[in-house]
């Protein structure tokens, strides 16, 4: 995805001959939220880590904060510190394989968008200082979720980067951007100042070739029917290749799960459920899955059909339990990550969720006459599954891989909106369990890791402070773990090279941010 340059080869080179550190600890931080902290990424393949925290104040209204790098081993790979004014929020950070793109918020200076080099040289700024009633929408609400990871801006090769935005058209809409490193803009694409549908979208994925996109329009925000889009640009030119709809036909409707580019292949593989004729995706529930296979001039190559009640019965409930079988009644499911392992086996990793009365919620409402500000409905996320398909793309297994269910509340009018919806809305504010996916595509092996609230051991009463759920997808074969997490801070798990996971804890009193590498391995 991002190409990995000569120089950020030696520099982790050196570092790692000189010792497998496994762990490191920085210190004198004076404060410091989980997406500080993340992965650098080079030539689609893990290669280091990054720390951004507050340090110290600069004066009165500056203050110095500090970015530490590593290598995948934990070893330290040199840092540096910037000096922003002291009601900065950094929102996110992206590494296009060259560079950092830090985007800051401040009320006084709106959001900027900040390249800077690995010595801590500022190469560039783009700035959005009068921002949109509805780009301020999307920044409070990310202000209201400091621990939750957002991901709005992706690295596109050295080229630079994409963002998404939304703006204030004549209804909601949004725009893509391309910056190159001295954030001068590149081209834009996105929705029609003059639309008359309320439009928004999510980057599924971007890199130096191609950037995919999910597109949703409707007529009014009231209005329940929806139409779904798959977008496809061109990274370098910014051109539309395909903005395909997806289209049913008599016999059923279609809506999206996921999407990817699959380079080898020269294909953009989606994912999402169908349903009956006369179903509506955001009312309905759906009667199966179809995968679809489409040209990258949008054409299709190939699509495929999977019922509920035919195909994929056939290999799930068999093995299921009573209970498995419960959690499966009306419930929604959502697509994390797909796989395609050597053997052309593709499995798709998602996690269960459904609606639920909220006892809270009906009381509240009571209480407060209907103006609460809390759905009487609740979301319960429930447990991982796994989907498996042959080269023939023949379905071969469906795993449900069970997991304490966790309950998220609503807000007001929530409790009437569709799956696809609720499942945005889970996402965006970090509710489902599903962590990441890390893979090896030399060895043919790729790891699931998930949270998991069942926090004891097999066997055990013990409660541990965190339980990491781990399923490795290994040459197409599934194999599950649990791996306990003892820590005496605030603890992130990132993704770590093959066979471990980071685990970050965060000493507030103590203000040390210590980070491991932990194995996978029981």
């Amino acid at each position: 995805m991002m190409k990995k340059q000569l120089l950020i080869a030696l520099l982790f080179i050196c570092t790692t001959i000189a010792g497998f550190a496994q762990t490191v600890e920085f210190s004198n931080i004076r404060r410091m939220q989980g997406r500080g902290l993340g992965q650098i990424i080079s030539n689609d393949e893990l290669s280091g880590y990054f720390a951004f925290y507050e340090v110290e104040k600069e004066d009165k209204k500056n203050r110095v904060y500090h970015i530490d790098l590593t290598d995948v081993n934990l070893n330290k790979a040199g840092g540096f510190d910037i000096i922003r004014p002291k009601n900065t929020v950094l929102i996110e950070v992206t590494f296009n394989g060259e560079n950092f793109m830090f985007v800051f918020y401040d009320k006084k200076t709106g959001l900027d968008y900040v390249v800077i080099d690995r010595s801590g040289k500022e190469l560039g700024k783009y700035n959005m200082k009068e921002l949109d009633k509805w780009e301020t929408m999307r920044i409070n609400a990310i202000l209201m979720q400091p621990e939750v990871e957002t991901v709005s801006s992706f690295g596109i090769g050295k080229a630079g980067f994409v963002k998404l935005s939304w703006v204030d058209n004549k209804k909601v809409g949004y725009e893509i951007v391309a910056l190159d490193t001295k954030g001068k803009v590149l081209w834009k694409n996105g929705s029609p100042v003059d639309s008359k549908l309320l439009e928004t979208a999510d980057i599924l994925n971007a890199d130096e070739n191609y950037t995919l996109v999910y597109v949703g329009k409707k007529t009014g925000a009231m209005t329940k029917k929806a139409d779904f889009f798959v977008k496809l640009i061109d990274s370098k030119t910014g051109k539309t290749l395909f903005e395909n709809q997806l289209q049913g036909n008599a016999k059923q409707d279609y809506s999206m799960l996921n999407a990817f580019v699959e380079t080898e292949r020269n294909s953009v593989t989606v994912i999402g459920e169908l349903y009956a004729p006369g179903d509506e995706p955001l009312k309905d529930q759906s009667a199966g899955l179809y995968i679809q296979e489409l040209e990258m001039d949008g054409s299709q190559k190939n699509m495929y059909s999977y019922f509920w009640d035919k195909e994929i019965k056939k290999v799930k409930n068999a093995k299921m339990t009573e209970e498995q079988k419960d959690s499966e009644r009306k419930s929604a499911l959502y697509i994390h990550k797909v796989i395609r392992s050597k053997d052309g086996t593709l499995t798709l990793m998602g996690e269960q969720y459904k609606k639920s009365a909220s006892a809270l919620g009906i009381a509240s409402a009571v209480l407060n006459q209907g103006n609460s500000g809390q759905s009487v409905v609740d979301i319960l996320v429930l447990n991982m599954v796994a989907i498996q398909f042959g080269s023939d793309m023949t379905i071969k297994d469906y795993q449900l891989i069970e997991k304490k269910k966790s309950r998220i509340a609503l807000p007001q009018g929530y409790g009437t909106a569709a799956p696809p919806v609720l499942a945005a809305y889970i996402k965006a504010i970090g509710g489902f369990d599903y962590s990441f996916t890390s893979g090896d595509k030399a060895s043919d092996k790729y790891t699931v890791i998930y949270q998991d609230l069942n926090r004891k051991e097999e066997d055990s009463k013990e409660k541990n402070d965190l339980m990491l759920g781990v399923v490795t997808v290994n040459g197409g074969a599934i194999e599950k773990s649990r791996i306990p997490v003892n820590s005496d801070g605030s603890v992130w798990v990132r993704a770590g090279k093959p066979g471990y996971v980071m685990i970050s804890e965060y000493i507030r009193k103590g203000k040390k941010l210590k980070c491991r590498l932990e194995s996978l391995k029981n």
